[in-house]
């Protein structure tokens, strides 16, 4: 995947990906804003790309299923991924599901 082919790029605050962000990026405060604000540049003809920690999983799934699959809009989503052994309890019960969730709603992601 080679980033420098979506604009705009949004992302939601995330250590795993402090090496990528730059000052084009959109910040967003919550996964189903980086969604909604996908979305709106998707329908106006950009191609953005999303960011986001695994544990937002939860949140973009009412505006995947209930907008973006519902109009025919796709958007790709690149995810940090946490829920190794040595990680938070939370983090291990969200990074078990991650793989069945998004496959569920047909989700196009990348785990980083």
């Amino acid at each position: 995947m080679n980033i420098e082919e979506y604009d705009p790029i949004i992302s939601v605050p995330c250590s795993k990906f402090k090496h990528l962000i730059n000052d084009d990026w959109i910040m967003a405060t919550s996964e189903f804003e980086a969604i909604m604000m996908a979305a709106g540049f998707a329908a106006s003809g950009k191609k953005p790309l999303v960011f986001l920690q695994n544990s937002g999983i939860g949140d973009i799934l009412d505006p995947m299923t209930s907008f973006l699959k519902v109009v025919g809009l796709e958007i790709p989503l690149v995810i940090s991924h946490r829920g190794g052994p040595d990680d938070a309890k939370h983090h291990q019960i969200m990074g078990s599901l991650d793989f069945q969730i998004l496959g569920l709603i047909n989700a196009e992601y990348r785990f980083y």
